[in-house]
């Protein structure tokens, strides 16, 4: 999943503060494709969970339950949202940053107006999921992989708070039961 969003934004030309954008948010949202399906009760489905009304409102197309086409409509309305955010005056965008203006748009509503009270701005800035990727073209000293005949390559890890590093995605290996006090592991 997190190839497929950082392929997808980097095909249309987004920088890596955007692709991060996109990444955190189907975090928040799926937990980057692990919970796609319906939250209970509010018919909020797949990587980027948009309900119907909001898909077809939006005028997106392809199928909803579609993991390429919620990755493009996303990326279509950071797009939109990017632009009406660029047109707002400083004093009308307060202290809202772009990242959280498109997740108050994209969370609470393409017309939702209480910036203040924002419950899409809280989920946001509560998260610790702090993604960064670099297309080539933005870390020039990365070389492309041997016989890479990519039309892109990127790097990408995360910086949870307090902690830093490189980030490789790969198998999930089960980490040992935590220790106890006394040193002996739990069972």
């Amino acid at each position: 999943m997190l190839n497929r969003i950082i392929q997808a934004g980097a095909m249309r030309g987004f920088d890596g503060r955007m692709i991060d954008y996109a990444l955190k948010s189907a975090f928040i949202e799926s937990s980057l494709g692990d919970n796609m399906g319906a939250r209970a009760g509010t018919g909020h489905v797949g990587i980027f969970q948009y309900d119907q009304t909001t898909w077809s409102g939006l005028k997106h197309t392809g199928n909803i339950n579609s993991v390429d086409a919620q990755i493009s409509a996303f990326y279509d309305d950071m797009s939109k949202y990017t632009a009406r955010y660029n047109g707002l005056a400083p004093a009308e965008r307060g202290n809202l940053g772009l990242e959280q203006y498109m997740y108050l748009k994209h969370h609470d509503g393409n017309n939702y107006t209480n910036w203040a009270g924002s419950p899409g701005v809280k989920i946001f800035n509560e998260n610790c999921f702090e993604p960064h990727v670099e297309t080539r073209a933005e870390h020039a000293d990365s070389p492309p992989p041997p016989g890479g005949d990519h039309m892109f390559d990127y790097l990408a890890w995360w910086q949870p708070s307090e902690r830093e590093g490189k980030v490789t995605v790969g198998d999930i290996i089960p980490l040992p039961p935590p220790a106890t006090e006394d040193g002996d592991e739990t069972a």
